[in-house]
Formats: structure tokens, sequence, C-alpha cells
């Protein structure tokens, strides 16, 4: 349990952390956009178990496709 907690709490502290030292002028909003990565783990509640340490994440679950990936390097040039 503790494992997890520490885990998942990295995926929240680490883009604040990130945000907060290095874009002074821009906080929140470099926050909130490198939070929002983690919207992209939400396809892991459908699957069965949720987290599995055997499994590779690419290509099961629908957010961590190869197309979805191919959508994900073009966004940043919008």
């Amino acid at each position: 349990m503790l494992r997890h907690l520490i885990h998942y709490g990295i995926h929240f502290l680490v883009p604040i952390l990130i945000a907060f030292w290095f874009f002074k002028d821009n906080r929140i909003k470099i926050a909130l956009v490198l939070l929002a990565g983690i919207l992209i783990d939400l396809d892991h509640i459908w699957a069965t178990p949720v987290f599995d340490t055997d499994r590779c994440s690419i290509g099961f679950h629908a957010l961590h496709s190869y197309w979805a990936i191919l959508v994900y390097s073009i966004l940043p040039f919008f």
C-alpha cells in the first residue's frame, strides 16, 4: 500500500515541484499543463487489474496506443 501511495504521490508532486522550481513566472499554468499529463493514465481504470507490474502499458491501454502517442507528439506544436 505504501508503495502505491508513494508512486502516485510522485505523479502529483514532481510536476508541481518542476513548475514551481523552473517556471517561476507561470507556475500555476505550467503545473496545470504538467498535471494534465496524468489524464493519459485514466484508461488504467478499465484494465483488470488496474495496476500490474509485469504489464507494459504501451499497446495495452487505449490512451497508450501508438496512435495516441503520435497525437501526443504532435500536440506541443499547437
